[in-house]
């Protein structure tokens, strides 16, 4: 078994825990640590719901140098997906750790000590980033091909499922009660945050795109001309949700400016701007960006 990842990953996270220390720096364990199991964890469910865990596995074999050339694409192409989701796991827990400090901060100095918390995620995801997928990917790149094909695979809706339930887990964790008591729930961030990707769709794609797509996923055999089309499809339903997040935000930002001097319609404009970026974030996190990297992985692997 190779121990260098683990033992760079606690070289690393050693190294920025002592220049904490050096520093002078100190908060409360829980803050910090809280968010690691979030992060893992909607990391994980988008490469279960995604390239599976079959491609996990392959990742450490291209790295062994096990695989050939193509194996090592669809190893690249699976270590991008996490890459994504570190990115997706870090701006969702901002946004729910954010939000929930709008709406119960009862003591303005304790702003600070709020905002370290929701930094917290990103804090951790770039650690993750650092310490494990780039060294992994640097791993891959620079191995030699091996002899060893892997097969392509094809989409599973309960592999998928599962991997949709973890992800949601680690949402879920981030802030449970920010999730019980409906502190993140705002209709008018529901309604652009849906009906935006929806009118693109309605606008861009063709009948049955998407269908189509997700046909070409479940079949072993499908030729590289198909999984180029399912890449193109799902890749737009990945930008128009994106983009609902982007016109929520950009919506309540124009009026939060608009109504600066109204105090009572600074919390609506800023839930539309936060909210909607979050409703995005989420759906991008458990449908378009599993998608999108399964069919990416497939198309690496195509002959």
């Amino acid at each position: 078994m190779n121990l260098k990842p683990v033992l760079g990953l606690v070289i690393g996270a050693s190294a920025v825990a002592t220049a904490i220390i050096l520093s002078g720096s100190s908060m409360p364990a829980i803050v910090l640590l809280w968010s690691i199991p979030s992060i893992v964890l909607l990391c994980l469910g988008a490469l279960i719901a995604g390239p599976g865990v079959s491609a996990i596995a392959q990742v450490f074999a291209a790295a062994r140098g096990e695989l050939s050339r193509r194996g090592m694409n669809g190893a690249l192409e699976t270590l991008t997906t996490a890459s994504k989701a570190l990115g997706v796991a870090a701006l969702l827990g901002f946004l729910v750790n954010f939000l929930d400090m709008m709406k119960n901060l009862s003591e303005p100095k304790e702003v600070w000590i709020h905002l370290a918390w929701a930094l917290a995620p990103a804090f951790f995801a770039l650690i993750i980033k650092a310490f494990v997928i780039l060294p992994l990917k640097n791993a891959v790149q620079t191995a030699v091909p091996g002899t060893k094909e892997v097969e392509r695979g094809q989409h599973s809706n309960s592999r998928c499922m599962l991997g949709t339930l973890i992800s949601l887990a680690g949402l879920f964790l981030f802030n449970p009660s920010a999730f019980m008591g409906f502190l993140l729930l705002d209709y008018a961030s529901m309604a652009i945050a849906l009906f935006v990707p929806i009118a693109m769709i309605m606008a861009g794609g063709k009948a049955g795109s998407i269908r189509t797509a997700l046909a070409t996923l479940k079949d072993g055999t499908a030729r590289r001309n198909q999984l180029e089309t399912a890449v193109a499809s799902l890749s737009f339903v990945g930008s128009a949700i994106r983009y609902g997040g982007y016109l929520g935000a950009a919506t309540g930002f124009l009026f939060m400016v608009k109504d600066w001097t109204e105090r009572m319609r600074t919390g609506p404009t800023l839930a539309l701007a936060v909210i909607s970026a979050l409703y995005a974030s989420i759906l991008y996190a458990v449908f378009a960006l599993p998608l999108i990297g399964e069919a990416k992985r497939r198309l690496a692997l195509a002959e």
